[in-house]
């Protein structure tokens, strides 16, 4: 079992101090059992950084296609689905959630509400991390890559820079503060989080990894954001495809944006032929469904 003693000691270790300001990436299974669970690792991070500090996770929920019968709302009780770690952030009594319709973040801490309050429907879906950037924050990832890809800048850079993107028409419906029932898109592009690893080696290189450490049953990574912000700025300017997969099936890679390596027509034939008849119809299904986003739309960069 795990302590919040040894959890303080490994987050210390790791280069997070006094006032850090951390972005949070976090596979409580890939830990192992914690005295306490998730509350437990949520307070040690709270009793690191003290009164001064802040600690945000993404919190972002499940969006559906707007055509779906079922229409469910959305609210700020809302689930995650990044996890329990994440949802644990959500419950704690002093936590902040922004109220960005699908992108939302979670806070505790001293910039808390000023970071939360400004992340609405009419901001950029990652505008809480934009802040960060300006405030010196940290990227604290807490688990294997194949569990906590990437890290939150690679999202802003991506959109900045305004690459094309062929995205499936999904959303959420929500009551805004007008208590109108409407829907809300997702008009911004992502990525395939396995293809952001392959970034990881060139913040070592670079100069953006701050430290590590063990935790429990895995490692803790801690980045500067303005640093891999720099490089990912720099880095898919000139070469985009750096963020590819590796996985010849996925269509996020393969097909969606404007510089993957292959076409609908030749993924689909190249499936059917190997016998992959879903991942064949999924691409079909995509191409239907999908419509091209750039950057994020009604955004000015």
């Amino acid at each position: 079992m795990i302590t919040k003693e040894e959890l303080i000691e490994s987050v210390k270790n790791a280069g997070v101090v006094r006032g850090d300001i951390l972005n949070l990436k976090v596979s409580l299974r890939a830990i192992g059992k914690i005295e306490g669970g998730a509350e437990t690792l949520i307070d040690s991070f709270i009793e690191v950084v003290g009164d001064e500090g802040t600690i945000i996770s993404d919190s972002f929920i499940s969006t559906q296609l707007k055509s779906s019968k079922d229409k469910r709302l959305t609210d700020q009780e809302t689930p995650s689905y990044a996890g329990a770690f994440t949802n644990a952030m959500v419950k704690h009594p002093k936590s902040v959630r922004s109220t960005h319709p699908i992108q939302k973040f979670v806070a505790i801490g001293k910039m808390a509400e000023e970071l939360m309050n400004n992340h609405c429907e009419s901001d950029f879906a990652y505008g809480v991390l934009k802040q960060m950037l300006s405030l010196n924050g940290k990227n604290v990832k807490i688990g294997p890559e194949d569990k906590v890809p990437g890290v939150g800048t690679t999202h802003i850079v991506l959109c900045e820079i305004g690459y094309e993107q062929d995205k499936l028409a999904k959303g959420v419906y929500y009551e805004n503060h007008k208590s109108e029932v409407v829907f809300h898109d997702v008009n911004w592009v992502g990525g395939c989080g396995y293809g952001f690893n392959n970034l990881m080696p060139l913040f070592k290189e670079k100069g953006a990894l701050i430290g590590q450490a063990d935790i429990g049953n895995t490692e803790v990574k801690v980045t500067s954001m303005p640093k891999t912000y720099e490089i990912e700025k720099r880095v898919l300017k000139d070469k985009p495809e750096s963020i590819l997969c590796n996985n010849p099936s996925c269509i996020d890679c393969r097909l969606s944006w404007e510089f993957s390596d292959s076409t609908y027509l030749k993924f689909i034939i190249e499936h059917l032929i190997q016998g992959k008849i879903k991942k064949a119809l999924g691409a079909i299904y995509y191409k239907i469904f999908s419509r091209k986003v750039k950057g994020q739309e009604n955004i000015t960069f």
